[in-house]
């Protein structure tokens, strides 16, 4: 009779991540559907107070929705994991409420597209009118449309720009939940997740609307989810691709050169590798990128971004009307 010894496992180290992989999720997911949402009232053209009122309810309903990727997990830590997220939010806005933003282009064409859409302008079907018509009606508007959520609920401006420090949150934990899927030491996996997350250009315009270190945060997100789609992707990682990639295309012109080239670099990859081996788990890989990046077209490209990408190809023939100057 062989006598075997059951060492106990201790599970801290795999709830840190699921903990951080929901954070990541929520915290990118409260940003997204509501923009999402309100973008699809403007095309239905709903009354204006479900308009706002809509998409702030589905911004409630994210980190609950979320917790099904803490599947298996106990109650108490799924407790831990929303008032987490509920105190990422509370720091976000109280941080974003310690500073008025004078910078120039904020105090421009940032704050005229926020209060065009406070007032009621509809992008979808309406020309805004602000500080430069062109600016304000040529550029993707995911931030402004976020901005403009979070004034209606709060009645504070500042709190607008609350969308920087809580995508830097949602790279921090991203990073670290990606990390510590492949086994990173804990104490490594913080220390890059930290200096993934707090770039120069994301540090400097914290307190502002300009969209360039929002732009960073994003383009990580979807960096790190290409390399976890090129793996075994878990669902989070499909998610995370999905949501960043659109929130992407959809906050600077930029940001749709990035996530092309993001999606032809895991394509070469994965079609070098089904070459080699003719896998069809590698087939099915293949696959399952080309929908996510048709599903980030349609969703991300077509409905998020109608308005300038659509609207800028019919009134001016170059959906990039503005980079022409």
């Amino acid at each position: 009779m062989t006598n075997t010894t059951s060492t106990p496992v201790d599970n801290s180290v795999d709830n840190c991540s699921a903990i951080a992989r929901y954070l990541a999720v929520a915290l990118l997911g409260a940003i997204f559907f509501p923009v999402l949402v309100f973008i699809l009232e403007c095309f239905a053209k709903v009354n204006v107070e479900i308009k706002w009122q809509l998409p702030v309810w589905v911004g409630l309903t994210v980190p609950f929705s979320c917790l099904g990727f803490l599947k298996g997990k106990f109650c108490a830590l799924k407790m831990l994991a929303f008032a987490l997220f509920f105190g990422a939010v509370t720091k976000a806005l109280f941080v974003a409420s310690l500073f008025y933003d004078t910078s120039a282009d904020s105090m421009a064409y940032h704050a005229d597209a926020i209060l065009q859409l406070l007032h009621g302008v509809n992008p979808v079907y309406e020309w805004m009118h602000g500080f430069d018509d062109s600016w304000v009606n040529a550029y993707p508007k995911a931030t402004w449309v976020f901005a403009s959520l979070v004034t209606h609920l709060t009645g504070n401006y500042n709190l607008g720009k609350s969308y920087n420090l809580l995508l830097i949150y949602a790279v921090m934990a991203y990073i670290f939940s990606f990390l510590k899927a492949r086994e990173m030491h804990t104490g490594m996996a913080c220390l890059v997740a930290l200096a993934a997350s707090l770039g120069p250009v994301e540090i400097a315009q914290l307190q502002t609307f300009y969209v360039d270190g929002a732009l960073g945060s994003l383009v990580t997100l979807v960096l790190f989810s290409g390399l976890a789609m090129l793996a075994k992707p878990r669902n989070s990682d499909k998610v995370v691709f999905i949501m960043s990639s659109c929130l992407l295309i959809n906050v600077k012109f930029t940001g749709l050169a990035y996530v092309y080239v993001l999606y032809a670099i895991c394509a070469c990859v994965m079609l070098y590798r089904w070459h080699k081996s003719r896998s069809p788990e590698d087939f099915s890989q293949g696959r399952m990128l080309a929908g996510c990046m048709v599903l980030v077209t349609l969703v991300g490209g077509i409905v998020m971004g109608y308005n300038p990408y659509i609207t800028n190809t019919i009134s001016y023939h170059n959906p990039f009307f503005s980079l022409d100057w």
